[in-house]
């Protein structure tokens, strides 16, 4: 009998494009919408920034998008603020997840999580990527 082979890891990938003037206008006409959307870290970070991050809250926000493609959830696999961006001190991002994103991700085997973000030119966005420890048992191949 032949050896086993092993399982190749399984890749998720989620991407998410958003206009920054639709993230500020949400968030300047819903007081209370950034608590429940950004972590208390991420509105520390991006209240930082030289723009008075908008861009830097767009981006977040079209990474929690990417991040809940990347899973396969929508929306309604976690609370936003279970998905966290946090900056390295060399500025590169990285993901946290918490609560039920976290409970999601280690039964999907998440593995390793990398994300880049970027805006400009009034765009912000996004794309996640997560590395499984095998194949994805909800894709079906043809």
């Amino acid at each position: 009998m032949p050896p086993e082979t092993p399982a190749l890891p399984g890749i998720r990938v989620g991407a998410d494009l958003v206009e920054v003037a639709r993230v500020e206008r949400l968030m300047a006409d819903n007081p209370g919408l950034a608590d429940q959307v950004f972590t208390g870290r991420e509105r520390a970070y991006c209240a930082s920034r030289p723009r008075r991050g908008g861009e830097h809250l767009a981006a977040r926000f079209a990474a929690k998008e990417a991040v809940l493609k990347a899973l396969g959830t929508g929306a309604a696999g976690a609370d936003w603020t279970e998905i966290e961006v946090v900056n390295q001190t060399s500025g590169r991002p990285v993901l946290r997840l918490h609560g039920r994103a976290a409970a999601l991700a280690e039964r999907r085997q998440v593995r390793q999580t990398d994300i880049s973000l970027s805006h400009g030119a009034g765009l912000a966005t996004a794309y996640a990527v997560l590395v499984c420890a095998g194949p994805d048992k909800d894709q079906h191949n043809p």
